[in-house]
């Protein structure tokens, strides 16, 4: 109950599996949504949820060696510049 009002407020993604909605376990970390995923998921605008996910989870390159994934860069921390560079690169995803 509390992800599904998570997800209503753009703060976790929900995928659709069959008659549910799934809950990608790699934007968790600790027991907890990766700090700075609401910025991110704001910036999808009204994507798929499907193709969210697949962005989210596709590697970079430009943000560290070897390339990392939009998730696990959150899951590591990221700082304010890196943040808004990536928001940035998702509303560009979201055109």
């Amino acid at each position: 109950m509390a992800l599904a009002k998570q997800r209503q407020r753009g703060q976790v993604l929900g995928v659709p599996y069959g008659n549910e909605i799934r809950y990608p376990a790699a934007q968790f970390a600790g027991g907890a949504v990766v700090p700075g995923l609401k910025p991110i998921l704001t910036a999808f605008g009204d994507m798929d949820p499907w193709g969210q996910l697949q962005l989210l989870l596709a590697p970079l390159t430009g943000f560290g060696d070897p390339p990392a994934s939009i998730l696990s860069l959150l899951a590591k921390g990221v700082d304010p510049d890196v943040q808004t560079q990536l928001v940035r690169l998702v509303r560009g995803w979201a055109r």
